[in-house]
Parts: structure tokens; C-alpha cells; sequence
């Protein structure tokens, strides 16, 4: 008897199996262009900003401004939406940010802009918001102070110690910066007997990484007072009414005995 070849036929359950790999091999490369997808779209968040140093900007004048925090890199265009005529913004260098002084990279960010920033006459003399733009849109809201040019003062190194305190005058407004290698800034001034004073130390509101400590001492190098927070904020205000005439010292420093290009403040006095 002659035997004929007959087609190899599949089994129900080869059958069964080879249609599930064809649904399901097409399903797996979509879940993972989905994937793919997803991380594209995580990278692709707006500008946020942490920090700006100085935060304290002078009418009518130029000042260097780092903005730090992140996905900055790719930062087209900063906007003060409520200042006119707006001022004049040049973006000078933009990318990775060097790492601050014990300071945890989630507070100030990974990434920094520095900006040339010239502010017009007659800008108004409060905390006025600026925005950051970026191709994936634009950060919240951050503050600047804007100051008076006929009262504020540069705080200017060395001064970190009575020998070397910048002379100021009652009523003046210094803005600073806690440098590495000089963890104090001292100014000493000239106060009368019954003068009552108020100093007021601006940092931790808009966003400084420092927590400012203010100490007050008398020309013998005696300690009158010191305030470390103020009642409502980490930032500190510190009144004292003198008993004699002389010469007084005031000295900020942050309480954690830190500092970096990013420690920036404003001290009132009045």
C-alpha cells in the first residue's frame, strides 16, 4: 500500500498559542513607545525657580543676578509682567549650577541663569514678581525686591570682622551676600542715648538659602542683644534703645554658620 503525505496540521492549542503571540507583540511595542512617551513628556516640565541672589535690586542701576533652580538650562526669556516701560534683561550664561556649600541641591536646584537686569526710573518701590520662560512654558511666579537708589548701599568685603565693618548710616538699606570665606558681614554706625533703632534682616521670604542671625555690640565689643527668627517669619528683627552715645556694631551671619554665592539679604535699618 502506497502511503501519501499528509499537511502537517496544527494543534488547537498551537493555534491558540500563536495568535496570542500576535496580539500580544504589537501590544508590547506600544507599551513601550508608551513608556518612551511617558519619560519624553516627564522631561519636558517648565522652569521652576528656587533662588535668586542678590534678590535686592537698585533703581536706575545694573546688577548681576544669578536665578537658580531647575530646568532652567533652556530658558529663553525672563518677564516682569508688572513693571512698565519693563526692564532691561540680557541673559549672560545658562546651564548646570556648581553645588552650594552644605546646601541640599532640592532647596536651590541644579541648573542657573545669570542675568544682566536694569531696572527703569520710577519703578515702583516694592517686591515685584518676575516669570522665567522656557520652550516647555513658564515658571510660577518669583519675588525681587526693588529698592531706592538714594538709600541703599552694596555691602563690600572685608567686613567680617569690628576692625573692618563697613561704616553705614541709620536709615540706610545693604544688601549682601554671605561669601564662603566670610561667614559674617559687620557694619557699625553711629547711635545717640534714648535712639531707639530697628534692623531688619530680609532672606529666607524670597527664597535664600539663608537663616539670618543678627547680633548687636557696643564699641568695647560688649553683646547688647541678638535675635536669631522674628515672630512670624525665619527672618529676624532686632530693636534696642541705646543709653549712651557711641559707636555700635551690627553683624548678620546665618544660624547654621553656612555660606555661598546664594546666601544674598537685605538689612534695613532705620
Amino acid at each position: 500500500m502506497i502511503m501519501m503525505d499528509r499537511p502537517c496540521s496544527m494543534t488547537r492549542g498551537a493555534q491558540i498559542a500563536a495568535m496570542v503571540c500576535l496580539i500580544t507583540i504589537p501590544l508590547l511595542g506600544l507599551a513601550a513607545r508608551t513608556l518612551a512617551q511617558d519619560k519624553a513628556e516627564a522631561k519636558k516640565e517648565p522652569p521652576l525657580v528656587k533662588v535668586v541672589a542678590p534678590f535686592g535690586l537698585v533703581r536706575e542701576s545694573t546688577t548681576t543676578v544669578v536665578i537658580r533652580g531647575l530646568n532652567l538650562s533652556d530658558a529663553t526669556e525672563i518677564r516682569f509682567p508688572d513693571l512698565k516701560p519693563a526692564p532691561v534683561i540680557k541673559i549672560k550664561s545658562k546651564g548646570a549650577a556648581a553645588g552650594a556649600d552644605k546646601v541640599p541641591v532640592e532647596k536651590v536646584g541644579n541648573t542657573q541663569i545669570e542675568v544682566e537686569i536694569t531696572l527703569p526710573p520710577g519703578a515702583p518701590l516694592r517686591a515685584s514678581p518676575f516669570i522665567v520662560v522656557g520652550p516647555n512654558g513658564q515658571s510660577e511666579a518669583k519675588q525681587i525686591l526693588i529698592l531706592d537708589e538714594t538709600k541703599t548701599v552694596a555691602e563690600k568685603e572685608p567686613n567680617d570682622g569690628f576692625a573692618g565693618a563697613q561704616d553705614i548710616t541709620l536709615g540706610q538699606t545693604i544688601t549682601g551676600i554671605l561669601s564662603p570665606g566670610q561667614k559674617t558681614d559687620v557694619f557699625r554706625f553711629a547711635g545717640k542715648a534714648g535712639q531707639k533703632i530697628r534692623v531688619e534682616a530680609q532672606a529666607v521670604r524670597f527664597g535664600s538659602p539663608l537663616d539670618p542671625f543678627l547680633l548687636l555690640h557696643n564699641a568695647d565689643g560688649q553683646l547688647l542683644a541678638e535675635i536669631d527668627d522674628g515672630l512670624e517669619v525665619t527672618d529676624p528683627v532686632l530693636e534696642f534703645t541705646f543709653l549712651k552715645d557711641g559707636m555700635y556694631f551690627i553683624t548678620i551671619l546665618d544660624a547654621h554658620e553656612l555660606a555661598s554665592p546664594l546666601h544674598s539679604y537685605v538689612l534695613q535699618t532705620q
